[in-house]
């Protein structure tokens, strides 16, 4: 059975029409019963803004507030199969990456890493540890693994690196032995097990709010459970065809879309500083229509947040970068 999509017109805002459909589809009575629903979010400011909606709907309407669950898209997978173990922390994963390199053959590794910190150069450890855990994390959001790879390489003409993929999914098979003897899981190798072995299960009704862009990892779960999810896609029923069938954009459908921007909404200015000045001067011609938690500024590039942060400090203009702060940065 295919997931349910329903269109949700982009003329009004996203969120005020998502606190719509939940009325019209679980109010029942006096009471809006929404315990059996876990929403999806793409973050967690879009889910506590929802929750506000739904609270001053039911306020006003005297209604009776149900609440559901809500999580985001990155941690859907963890309500969709049962987790037998606790599952290692980052450092504790990155740990592990480090010390499954340091006991492969020293001479075996240097023909991958030619380059290979000595024993108590912790830093440069560390950073090969974060590598090799950034490479597992982005192949298994692709329900893929080293091994995978090597296998799918060798039917590429010209691939020659199927001997480095079979070292590094040795030390990945020693990476995921070392957690397990620590009564540990990974969670990317836990979610690919549930897919592999159909274990994917939910006694929620499950609705997807603007969840565009899914890695193929938490589709192929939410395909197990399809029957009993629905995703709400924000756009004009007019436009369906450039969704797929999970509510994600087919980017390809996007690419001569016609936007309908004019030359007079284009500022073109000379640099970052500039580009600051601008936003400021723009933010102050909208005359304090818009509350600061109302505006959105879009950067492509991260580096120029910096710059514009300061300049929006200068202006008393109230900003926050969404990323905030890592932990490695404090």
């Amino acid at each position: 059975m295919a997931i349910a999509r329903t269109f949700l017109d982009w003329s009004r805002p996203a969120l005020p029409a998502v606190v719509e459909y939940l009325v019209e589809r679980f109010q029942r009575d006096d009471v809006l019963d929404l315990e059996g629903v876990l929403l999806v979010l793409p973050g967690g400011r879009a889910a506590r803004r929802l929750t506000e909606l739904l609270v001053a709907h039911c306020d006003t309407e005297g209604l009776v507030l149900l609440p559901p669950e809500h999580c985001t898209v990155g941690r859907l997978p963890e309500y969709l199969y049962e987790s037998h173990r606790p599952f290692a922390s980052e450092l504790t994963q990155q740990l592990t990456w480090v010390q499954a390199l340091k006991d492969m053959d020293r001479d075996r590794c240097k023909r991958f890493i030619p380059q290979l910190p000595e024993d108590d150069n912790y830093t440069d450890w560390m950073d090969l540890g974060a590598l090799l855990q950034r490479q597992h994390r982005e192949l298994a959001a692709d329900a893929l693994d080293f091994s995978q790879v090597a296998q799918r390489g060798a039917q590429l003409p010209g691939f020659e690196d199927e001997s480095r993929w079979a070292f590094l999914r040795k030390i990945q098979q020693d990476y995921l032995a070392k957690l397990d003897g620590l009564q540990l899981w990974d969670l990317q190798t836990a979610r690919l097990y549930a897919i592999d072995y159909n274990l994917c299960r939910t006694d929620k009704m499950i609705i997807l709010v603007g969840t565009t862009d899914m890695n193929i990892a938490t589709r192929q779960m939410l395909d197990q459970v399809a029957d009993q999810v629905t995703a709400l896609v924000h756009a004009p029923k007019t436009c369906s065809d450039q969704f797929d069938e999970h509510g994600c954009l087919i980017p390809d459908a996007w690419q001569d879309v016609h936007l309908g921007i004019t030359t007079q909404q284009i500022h073109v200015v000379e640099g970052p500083v500039e580009q600051a000045d601008e936003m400021a001067r723009c933010l102050a011609a909208l005359g304090g229509r818009y509350r600061a938690d109302e505006v959105v500024v879009g950067v492509l590039d991260e580096l120029l947040v910096p710059q514009l942060l300061r300049q929006f400090e200068e202006e008393n203009i109230p900003a926050r970068w969404v990323v905030g702060r890592t932990v490695r940065e404090t």
